[in-house]
């Protein structure tokens, strides 16, 4: 089975603050089903998504970008794809991360990670938080990435996820309802995706 890092189909952009953090809609949130996966996240908040194609398979990141600096990568995994283990794959997304900003005159500072496991789509996902200082054209900010390993059977899922702190109280109820809500479904003849407003939301 191949193994794959990550990100894969590309590296969280950091914002540089300042913005209008508006709280996330929790009364009327959107649902993503599709690629094998299904979750729910706030109705203001967008969603995009990418694919890409090798000899293993598709892999498929979809992308949840809240108000503010909130961004979630989804990464749904085809059959006979694995992700790298947990330590492993929060390095590397780690080190891709501060090579786009080092690319920029900045980087990583001060990386503190520990281990995070938390209950994902009925299983116990090992996971990883880790807190740094983003530096990106001369500005510090603090950041938190959380990476969590999504395993059930023979089908995995990638939830990566990043904050900046100063926006974090606001938009963690939006981050939760998704790692909540977060489920596997059946890929066979499932369309590429759909988004909608949750059912009686």
């Amino acid at each position: 089975m191949a193994k794959w890092a990550g990100p894969l189909l590309g590296v969280m952009i950091l914002g540089c603050g300042g913005l209008i953090v508006v709280a996330p809609d929790l009364e009327t949130p959107a649902t993503w089903n599709g690629d094998g996966v299904r979750f729910d996240y706030p109705g203001n908040w967008s969603t995009a998504r990418e694919q890409k194609h090798g000899e293993d398979g598709t892999l498929t990141m979809l992308v949840v970008q809240g108000s503010g600096s909130t961004r979630i990568e989804v990464y749904a995994y085809p059959d006979g794809m694995v992700p790298l283990a947990i330590d492993p794959l929060t390095a590397t997304m780690l080190d891709q991360q501060d090579s786009v900003m080092s690319d920029a005159g900045g980087g990583i500072k001060d990386p503190t990670t520990v281990h995070r496991d938390r209950d994902i789509a009925d299983v116990q996902a090992q996971g990883t938080r880790t807190t740094y200082l983003a530096d990106l054209f001369g500005v510090e900010l603090s950041y938190t990435h959380d990476v969590y390993r999504v395993e059930k059977g023979d089908r995995f899922v990638v939830v990566n996820a990043q904050v900046e702190d100063d926006d974090l109280a606001m938009e963690q109820p939006g981050i939760d309802l998704l790692i909540d809500t977060l489920a596997f479904t059946d890929r066979a003849g499932q369309p590429p995706g759909t988004v909608s407003p949750t059912a009686g939301g």
